[in-house]
């Protein structure tokens, strides 16, 4: 039990000495406007404005911090003059400044809860606990001054007025819910703070947000208004009415067509004048009802400036408080915003207040530790240090206060919602007095039983309250906690004399029965100066159905349809547009839908005549140059090209421009399948061939590298025609296998597209998607293969080095590819897509007959002493054609075959092949210069060979050589000097002494064709 004694001893006494020492922390430098009362109320007001920290305060503010303190001061001393409203009892006020900032105010809300607090603690402990306290007095004052002084509130708060911002209200009635503590604010009018499980002790003497959307279809119900558009900001406030505006509409026959939201933060201009563009377009509706903040507004107005003409009719603006009465939403726009019917909440002027706050003075007003900053400002003069309150600065302003200063009416702003502290001050008194009466019993002064209760009593009595407002109508509490909704009615007029004015036309109240009333006197309104009616705003009856009209609803409006004409491939069904299915178009009386004609790609059309104009050109000049080399087949070149691999690379020609007809034909099954087949099939018949004809080319004049000790030339293995021809057509049975799979996968057929809905275009199947260019992929791979074979043969003789040739070829035919299929694949049209295709096959072609064939034709007809054996055997100089070798000792050994000749070097390096064919050994002849010797050096760096005089030099004789000659190569020492050789042309390496070499004749078993 003794130790259940000391611990609550201890818990009683521990927060209280907590409590004492925040105090003394936190209470030391506090401004304060303080009116003792019996009772006190605590306030919060923006004295000063928001400053650039978090904590901090900026400039003063007279309008909303200076002339609503005074306010209530004013409003206090009219209810403690009241003898039949709390008699005997007199209501207080301790006031902080909030700075318009979260921070600051939860931190002044300490001060209130501080009272609170000790008023419970003092409450629960007996007498002798208050002896700890009287300690920190050191005797010179009771327990409950002490605390007084540290607090800086001598009395708990009852309740608290404030804030004007609904951010900061929010924050503080949380903070202060905990305690019991209700607040009455007199400004914020966010819908959230209607939440009473959140904000049970939250109560207002405005009416919220949303409220004043009832106030705004009542005003379109009176104006016969049915029809209109929504505008809306991306807010709290914005979308909290726009929400009840929806809900509600219905109720009120209320139609909204268009309804735009407006993110403030985010839209730019043009965003602007898009939303005037979707306003102006409801062609049935020119009233607009803005739910939104000024800056919102502004945009708006700007934006309707800048897009509205002459000829366009003016939009009639209905809008809420939060633009209401606003000189930066009209100054530039008056035009703009003439004839505009906006709400906002109901004003009165405060009666007397003028005079009570005119009759203030600095040395007079010691409640108001401000009024010192305020005069100050207000006069741009500097009080002196001492006629200063304590914590108040001297103005920046260097010229002095003068004596005699007074306020006048030309320069003091009229603050309009001065009457909602009233309310707020006449709410706390009407329910103290209910409270002291059911309480106190009608005893005088405050009873013991209305001092010990808490804030939860007060509420119950605030909920109850009522009383006659300025307006001379019943003031009370709405849905627990908001104010009535109460609203003028204002009216953007021009006058007379060309300036405008905010007019008030009417208010919005609840009338009997808490039924909502709009009372507007049609006298004085005014929508242009010289058109005093409003339009009307109405959804059209019905549309004429004779003209092709049906109705619909728009996007933007959900519930007034308009009149439309059907488009042309919709038919009317049941009174709306049907649209008729794809390839159908609807007939004259739109009442069914009938098949649209037949379009398809033929001889016929312009494009195809043209490119099959152009693939006639090319068949012929493939006919011309087929009659040529057959004419011309016994000759060197057309031999050195290969007669039966020309003839199939006339044959593919003749096949890239025979297919421009094919394609464009009529489609059916059987051609789009040849087309599909034929596709890659041309391509790949030519460039195998080619592939062939280079590869053969490579290894009859291939060179084996240099370093073995015993090496051989073999000849050359499948290089006959019948080899090339078999070799060719195993390469085009992959393409035809490839094709025919494909086939197989997807069989050929027709089908219709439709380009648009007036368009029914008959083609094959896959010509508008990318598969159709699958065959083409191997005949991409064989022209890799050609560049890489015309690479390796580009040293080879000159009749038989095609390599530029097919360099340019191949070169060619992938740009043209790279130029084709994009263009396929992106064409706009199937003409387009077709006319590609066909075109792309014809210059394949052509490319193909100028690359290959043409310089072959050039020498035929034009250079005929070209067309020789020895000018089809010219040898291409290179610097690496041959390799050289240095052996100390050499022995020529010549071996027979029944085709040729071949020289082997025992303990060197193979060097070439002779061959008994005259051309070959005229040039062999002229090639056989000089012969490594022993002892020679030799440097190939700078592509010469030297000879010491010791050493000799080999060579055939300049005599004409006959198929059947013995050549004897003979030994010759020069007598001085150095024998220069050029590199290129050594190709034949002999011993030092005489050496015969005999070469059978042969030439009865050489085939000229191993050289073809």
């Amino acid at each position: 039990m003794e130790m259940m004694k000391v611990s609550r001893k201890t818990t009683h006494v521990l927060p209280i000495f907590l409590l004492l020492c925040l105090c003394v922390i936190s209470g030391s430098v506090q401004v304060v406007s303080r009116q003792e009362g019996d009772i006190m109320l605590g306030a919060l007001f923006p004295i000063h404005a928001k400053g650039s920290s978090p904590e901090g305060c900026g400039p003063l503010q007279g309008d909303d911090g200076i002339q609503p303190l005074e306010a209530l001061h004013y409003t206090l001393d009219q209810i403690n003059r009241d003898p039949n409203l709390l008699p005997n009892i007199t209501l207080g006020v301790v006031a902080f400044d909030s700075c318009d900032n979260i921070v600051n105010a939860l931190d002044q809300c300490l001060d209130f809860i501080k009272g609170t607090v000790e008023k419970s603690f003092l409450t629960r402990i007996q007498e002798e606990k208050r002896g700890q306290l009287e300690a920190c007095s050191a005797g010179t004052a009771t327990a409950s001054e002490t605390l007084a002084e540290l607090t800086g509130i001598q009395k708990p708060v009852v309740g608290v007025i404030g804030d004007q911002s609904s951010d900061i209200t929010i924050q503080v009635t949380s903070l202060l819910r905990i305690f019991k503590i209700p607040l009455i604010s007199y400004q914020s009018t966010s819908p959230t703070l209607s939440d009473r499980e959140r904000f049970a002790y939250f109560f207002r003497t405005v009416p919220s947000d949303v409220t004043q959307a009832y106030a705004i279809l009542e005003i379109l119900r009176n104006f016969n208004w049915t029809f209109a558009s929504l505008v809306y900001e991306d807010s709290e406030y914005g979308v909290k009415g726009y929400e009840t505006l929806l809900r509600l509409a219905s109720r009120y026959g209320v139609c909204f067509g268009a309804q735009i939201r407006v993110d403030i933060k985010r839209f730019k201009t043009t965003d602007f004048d898009q939303v005037l563009g979707k306003l102006q377009s409801q062609s049935q509706s020119r009233i607009v009802v803005l739910f939104s903040g000024k800056s919102c507004a502004v945009q708006l107005m700007a934006a309707t400036k800048r897009i509205t003409t002459k000829n366009s009719k003016p939009l009639i603006w209905v809008g809420c408080d939060g633009w209401s009465s606003r000189d930066v939403v009209t100054t530039g726009f008056e035009t703009i915003v003439e004839g505009a019917i906006t709400v906002q909440p109901l004003v009165r002027h405060l009666d007397g207040f003028d005079s009570y706050f005119k009759a203030l003075r600095p040395d007079t007003n010691i409640r108001n530790p401000w009024f010192s900053e305020y005069w100050q400002d207000f006069f741009k003069c500097r009080l002196k240090l001492e006629q200063l309150p304590k914590g108040i600065m001297p103005s920046q302003y260097s010229d002095p206060c003068k004596p005699g200063l007074q306020i006048t009416d030309k320069r003091l702003t009229s603050v309009k919602f001065l009457q909602f502290i009233r309310d707020a001050v006449y709410a706390y008194a009407h329910a103290l007095h209910n409270q002291w009466q059911a309480k106190c019993e009608g005893h005088a002064g405050v009873c013991e039983k209305m001092r010990n209760a808490d804030g939860s009593v007060l509420k119950f009595y605030l909920e109850g309250a009522s009383f006659t407002d300025q307006n001379k109508r019943v003031f009370k509490f709405y849905h627990g906690g908001d104010g009535p909704p109460r609203y003028s009615i204002l009216n953007f007029q021009k006058h007379d004399d060309d300036s405008y004015i905010w007019k008030e036309i009417g208010s919005f109240f609840l009338g009997a029965n808490d039924q909502p009333k709009l009372e507007i006197d049609r006298k004085v309104m005014q929508y242009r100066r010289y058109e005093k009616l409003y339009p009307n705003s109405t959804c059209k009856e019905h549309c004429d159905a004779k003209k092709g009209l049906v109705p619909y609803l728009q996007s933007n409006n959900s519930c007034c349809p308009d009149c439309k004409k059907c488009e042309p491939f919709e038919m009317i069904q049941g009174g709306h547009c049907q649209p008729c299915p794809n390839g159908f178009m609807p007939n004259e009386n739109r009442s069914r839908c009938l098949l649209i004609d037949e379009q398809i790609i033929d001889y016929r059309n312009p494009w195809a005549a043209g490119s099959m104009a152009f693939a006639s050109f090319g068949i012929l000049l493939t006919l011309a140059v087929a009659f040529i080399f057959w004419r011309h087949r016994q000759t060197p070149v057309i031999k050195a090209s290969g007669r039966e691999l020309s003839a199939i690379l006339l044959l593919a020609t003749f096949c890239s421009f025979a297919m421009t007809f094919l394609i464009a034909s009529r489609p059916t099954g059987f051609k789009c399948g040849v087309t599909r087949f034929s596709l890659g099939l041309t391509h790949t018949l030519a460039f195998a061939a080619i592939a062939v004809k280079t590869n053969r080319v490579a290894r009859i004049f291939g060179t084996k590298k240099t370093g073995s000790t015993a090496l051989t030339c073999p000849r050359a293995k499948y290089i006959s025609p019948r080899s090339q021809l078999a070799i060719t057509g195993a390469l085009t049975l992959i393409e035809v296998f490839v094709n025919a799979s494909w086939l197989i996968y997807q069989p050929p057929r027709t089908t219709h597209i439709f380009p648009d809905r007036y368009k029914r275009v008959l083609i094959c199947e896959g010509m508008d998607h990318f598969t159709y260019l699958v065959g083409l992929v191997y005949p991409l791979i064989l022209i890799g293969c050609c560049t890489v074979y015309a690479f390796q043969t580009r040293k080879c003789p000159g009749g038989f080095n095609e390599a530029r040739y097919i360099g340019f070829t191949t070169y060619t035919t992938c740009v043209l590819w790279m130029a084709f299929i994009p263009l396929f694949l992106t064409a706009p049209t199937t003409t387009l897509r077709i006319v590609t295709l066909a075109i792309s096959m014809s210059i394949s072609g052509v490319v193909q007959l100028a690359c290959l064939f043409a310089p072959k034709v050039y020498i035929v007809l034009c250079k005929p002493e070209k067309n020789t054996r020895t000018g089809v055997m010219a040898q291409h100089r290179s610097s690496s054609s041959y390799a050289l070798a240095t052996p100390p000792s050499i022995a020529l050994h010549p071996l027979h075959n029944h085709q040729g000749s071949q020289l082997t070097i025992v303990n060197g390096v193979e060097v070439g092949e002779m061959l008994t064919d005259v051309a070959s050994q005229q040039q062999r002849r002229k090639s056989i210069q000089a012969q490594h010797l022993l002892g020679a050096s030799s440097d190939c760096e700078d592509n010469t060979m030297r000879l010491s005089p010791h050493n000799s030099e080999l060579h055939l004789p300049d005599d004409t050589i006959s198929e059947s000659s013995i050549y004897t190569l003979k030994l010759k020492r020069p007598s001085k000097g150095t024998v220069h050789f050029d590199c290129e042309e050594i190709d034949v390496i002999d011993q030092q002494k005489q050496q015969q070499m005999k070469v059978g004749d042969m030439s009865n078993d050489f085939d000229s064709k191993s050289i073809d």
